[in-house]
């Protein structure tokens, strides 16, 4: 299965993973912040998607 055209809130994923490109690149767009912002943000809160907001909406 090709997972790049799997949109993760779609699966109701609530996490973010980092480690996998096309979940990397989705979160970014659909967030709005670079790569290094949201790599920052899970390594401070961890990878829940609702901490994740959070700390990027300071």
């Amino acid at each position: 299965m090709n997972t790049d055209s799997i949109n993760p809130a779609e699966r109701g994923n609530k996490k973010i993973e980092v480690n996998e490109a096309w979940a990397l690149r989705y979160w970014t767009q659909e967030l709005g912040v670079t790569e290094r912002d949201l790599r920052e943000a899970v390594e401070v809160v961890g990878p829940m998607l609702l901490d994740v907001k959070k700390i990027l909406a300071r």
